[in-house]
Parts: structure tokens; sequence; C-alpha cells
């Protein structure tokens, strides 16, 4: 629609990351003029500083879209784009980060910040929507009070529900490397076929007819459970309700039970 030119960084899909070395010949290669990570299925951080060594060979800049793991950013988890040689961090604020539907840009340059500040309001956005940007304030002031633990714990419940659902025969992707170092459990497409003959799709429909809302492509989030007050030792709880689900039972008692029993957390108190 713009007329770029695009070309796609290597990736290294037995560890789920840009390939590094090779993705840093490519920048310096094709002498891009932005270098632009980022993904929906993240679930391991990428080596910034490799990348920020070849574009800076070439004066390209590099942006980081962090929309699903900005909440984890924040909170001092995953990774820390902008110290690791992201010029740019943009994300959406209503994922891993707990606000309402939006997005924040940020960066450490004042002269992106300026000539961002020209080419924006008119040209990519022109109302302000002050409920919106109220609840964002919001949601930023707990993040800045709670972020750290909520984060870790996010990650904690993830990697936990990893180990759950392997044990219960549920195959997840990248045991080798703990599941998981994000909010995000993958399960492995093939396995779902070959040891409950369905798929990503139907057995997201499954789960939620059972109240446990997943997506279409095998992808769970620990994001929202967390902040709802769970911990790992509901996690086993957890996976057993995906099994049960799976198997075809009615499991919504189970899981209305399993939420009554938690506590929204990392707020301020009323």
């Amino acid at each position: 629609m713009l007329g770029l030119q695009v070309d796609f960084l290597p990736f290294d899909e037995s560890e789920w990351t840009i390939d590094a070395r090779e993705a840093a010949n490519r920048i310096i290669a094709g002498k891009p003029k932005l270098v632009l990570i980022g993904g929906s299925f993240i679930v391991f951080p990428h080596n910034l500083r490799a990348l920020r060594k070849a574009c800076d060979e070439v004066g390209a800049l590099l942006a980081y879209d962090g929309s699903h793991v900005l909440g984890l950013i924040a909170g001092g988890q995953f990774q820390d784009p902008l110290r690791e040689g992201a010029d740019v961090l943009f994300g959406s604020t209503h994922k891993s980060f707990f606000g309402p539907q939006g997005g924040l840009v940020v960066t450490n340059r004042e002269d992106l910040f300026s000539r961002m500040g020209e080419n924006f309001t008119w040209r990519v956005a022109d109302n302000a929507h002050w409920h919106r940007i109220a609840a964002t304030a919001q949601a930023l002031l707990e993040m800045k009070a709670f972020g750290q633990a909520y984060a870790k714990q996010v990650v904690r419940n993830a990697q936990a529900l990893g180990r759950e659902l392997e044990k219960r025969d549920l195959p997840v992707k990248f045991a080798h490397r703990g599941y998981t170092k994000s909010h995000q459990v993958h399960l492995l497409e093939s396995g779902l076929m070959k040891r409950w003959n369905t798929n990503p799709n139907d057995w997201s429909v499954v789960l939620e007819k059972n109240d446990i809302i997943v997506d279409s492509v095998a992808r769970i989030g620990t994001n929202e459970v967390t902040r709802m007050g769970a911990k790992e030792s509901q996690m086993g709880e957890l996976a057993d309700l995906i099994l049960g689900a799976t198997k075809g039972d009615d499991v919504r008692a189970g899981v209305s039970a399993l939420r009554k029993n938690l506590t929204m957390g990392y707020v301020f108190p009323r």
C-alpha cells in the first residue's frame, strides 16, 4: 500500500528467535532504512545488540514492536529493547499490559521524538479519546507500582502451565528452552492432531464452550489469569480443566469455581 520494499529477517524456528548472525549479514547487505522486530508469536527475547551493531553499520533505525510483551517489558521481564539497542519501542496497551485498547510509542532519542510528533497528529491520528487516556494513565500508575511483581508472576505461571500441560499429554513447544520466557505457551499443532485428533481451531472452540478462552492457533496466555490473582499453584488446576475440556467433559463449573477462588491483584485498593 505504501510502496515500500520489504524483506524478512532469517528466523530460527527451533529456538523461535531471529537468527542474529544471518540477520546481521542481511541488514549489512540490504542496507535498509528501518529494521522492525516483533511478532504475535513471541516466547523468547531477540538478540537486539547484534542487530544494533549491523544497523549502525548501514545507518538504519531499529524499531521493536512490543505489542504482546509490553507489560512484561514495563515490569522488567523478557527484555529491555531501548537499552538493548532499539531506537523506538511501540506496542499495545491491552495485551500483557493491562490497560484499555490503544498503544504507546516511546524512544530515548529526542530527535526521533520530535519527528514523530510532527508527523503524528492529523496524519496518523486526529482525535483524543480522553476516557481511554485516563484509563491508560491508571494502568500506567498500577504498572509502576506493581509491574515488577506482576510481570515476574506472569512468566512463572506460563512456565508452570507449560509443565503441567505436558504432564497431561498436551504437547507444548520449546520444552528444551523451558517452554517460554513470556506470557505465551504454544501447543504443538501436530501433537494435538496425533494425540487428540483435533486441530487448534476446533480445540479453541471446545475450550471456549467451557469458558476457557484461547485463540485458534494453539496459543495460551497467562497474563489475564495472573491479573486475576493466579499463582503457579493454580496452573495444575487450570491444566486439569483444559485437559477435561479436550476430552469432551463439561468443565464450566470447575472454571467458575477456580475464578471465584481468585482475587484480583496488582491494583490499588478501593
